[in-house]
């Protein structure tokens, strides 16, 4: 972001972009990067960012406000940033949005340092490399340093909203039936493979809680009997994925589960589960349904 004012509290940020066919080979075995998670709140130009450690540790929180002026374009963006304090973290973590996950490395070529970032689901094998100016003059005047190096500065498709707007609602969904398919057939090195390392499973009706995946899994993988699995309802709000499944043991269990996800890119997070058997319609309010 450069110092030059575009309002009494926004900047102008000169930056150009450019598509990379994979990540600079000096940093695919480096540790020194910052994960970064973007929510993107659809009909704003608004983006919450969390900056974490590799470890996952916080390190900074900042929501911030972008949009191409009127006679601009997308290498000068007008920006202004309000950085947060855990009482607003807070809020903004209830709010729903479309979430882009990258990793950002920092890189030095001709004196001139890079941002390279390097995309998570559902944007897998995405680099792209950003280079900000002080000035526009600086900016216009500068050439890209490797011939491989595609400008992507104008196109609105390499933009972070529009990125975000890839993990779309049938992505999520999509995750969640492979959950239900992987335990129908009992593939549960697979099934754990697209759990969170922190998940969580909340069965609020026993009052029992499952910490961590490995758990969840052999708490499935031992319960009684064999289990078949038909999806029945399956759709996403935000960042959760709502789904109604129907379940036949060969014990003789039949039940409804309902279940809410959490999902974190192409990881579930959490999972809060209620469980509903069937039972005979009762005699009292016969004359005002029917059975099917």
């Amino acid at each position: 972001m450069s110092n030059q004012k575009a309002g009494k509290y926004a900047c102008y940020e000169f930056e150009r972009k450019f598509l990379l066919p994979e990540l600079p080979s000096s940093l695919k075995s480096s540790s020194q990067y910052k994960q970064i998670e973007d929510i993107y709140f659809v009909g704003t130009n608004l983006r919450y960012r969390t900056l974490r450690s590799p470890d996952g540790k916080i390190l900074d929180r900042k929501l911030t406000q972008k949009y191409v002026s009127e006679g601009s374009d997308l290498s000068a963006t007008t920006i202004t940033n309000i950085y947060l304090g855990e009482s607003e973290a807070v809020l903004l973590d209830k709010l729903q949005g479309s979430s882009l996950r990258k990793n950002r490395f920092k890189f030095s070529h001709a004196e001139q340092n890079f941002s390279i970032d390097e995309f998570k689901f559902p944007c897998e094998g995405l680099v792209i490399a950003e280079v900000e100016f002080d000035s526009k003059e600086e900016m216009n005047g500068f050439k890209a340093p490797f011939s491989n190096w595609k400008e992507v500065t104008l196109e609105a498709a390499y933009s972070g909203g529009f990125l975000a707007s890839k993990m779309s609602t049938s992505t999520q969904t999509d995750i969640a039936r492979k959950f239900w398919q992987l335990f129908s057939d009992q593939l549960w090195d697979k099934a754990a493979e697209i759990l969170a390392n922190d998940f969580l499973a909340t069965w609020p009706q026993s009052r029992e809680r499952i910490v961590d995946a490995k758990n969840f899994i052999d708490v499935n993988k031992y319960y009684p009997g064999n289990h078949k699995i038909e999806v029945i309802h399956a759709f996403a709000i935000g960042s959760k994925v709502l789904t109604t499944v129907w379940i036949e043991a060969d014990t003789g269990q039949k039940t409804f589960a309902n279940s809410i996800f959490d999902l974190e890119g192409d990881k579930i997070l959490n999972i809060e589960e209620y469980w509903a058997e069937p039972y005979p319609a009762p005699e009292w309010r016969k004359q005002w349904v029917e059975t099917y």
